[in-house]
This record gives structure tokens, sequence and C-alpha cells, in this order.
């Protein structure tokens, strides 16, 4: 649920997509909370088919040097449900989330059709852990 390609009308409605990803028992959702009790970032878990999984997350760019911590989290919860593939799906055009990505131990693999939002298609790339 990439607020960079699917613009988020409020916080309610990326909540209700998280929570009904625990609901519905298809993966889970992880925070990063500051101390204060603000919400920094958000990783998520989704059970794709099989052992395979798909991780993703964000955080604000202030705490990005956390993004680490809060998708090893969504990882663990991955290998905890016996995964033996995670991946993410990231836009093509984010270097740097791929870069963040890439340095918890993913590597791209192939192109895999695009994101759509209204008129907007950007290439998605799948890159793998491991």
């Amino acid at each position: 649920f990439s607020p960079r390609v699917e613009s988020q009308a409020s916080c309610l409605g990326l909540y209700n997509r998280y929570h009904a990803l625990r609901n519905e028992s298809r993966g889970d959702w992880f925070t990063l909370v500051a101390d204060s009790g603000k919400v920094l970032g958000i990783s998520s878990a989704v059970h794709v088919e099989g052992k395979r999984f798909q991780v993703d997350g964000f955080c604000h760019e202030s705490y990005a040097g956390m993004f680490g911590e809060l998708i090893q989290t969504a990882i663990s919860w991955c290998s905890d449900q016996g995964a033996t593939q995670i991946i993410a799906r990231l836009s093509s055009m984010d270097e740097e989330k791929q870069s963040l990505f890439e340095s918890v131990g993913f590597h791209e693999q192939r192109l895999d059709g695009t994101f759509e939002h209204g008129n907007q298609k950007v290439d998605a790339v799948v890159y793998l852990l491991g």
C-alpha cells in the first residue's frame, strides 16, 4: 500500500487496509513508534502462496536509519510462518527504497508488471531476500 504510488486520503483508510491483512489471516503489519507514541513507520508481511511471502515498509525520512529494524520485523514474521522465499515488489522509480531493501539483503530479480493508479503506470521490480 505505497503512498508514493497510490494517494491516501486519510490515515484511517490506510489503517483499514493493514487491519484487513491481520483480520483475514493474509499477513500482519508492524509499526515503528517514537517514545512520544507517534508512528514513524509501518512494515507489512503478506502470504503470497505456498511458502512465498512479500514484505513492504516505509518510514519517516528522518528515521530512515531505522528501516532495517522495521523491515526485519516483517521478515522475521515470515520466517516464523515457514517462508522459504521472501520478496519485495518495488517501484522501478523509487531508487531510495530499492537501496533500503538492498541494505537488508534483498537483490533485484526481474520486472513484474506495473503499479497503476489512475492514469499513472510505473514498472514494478521484484526483489528477493538472500
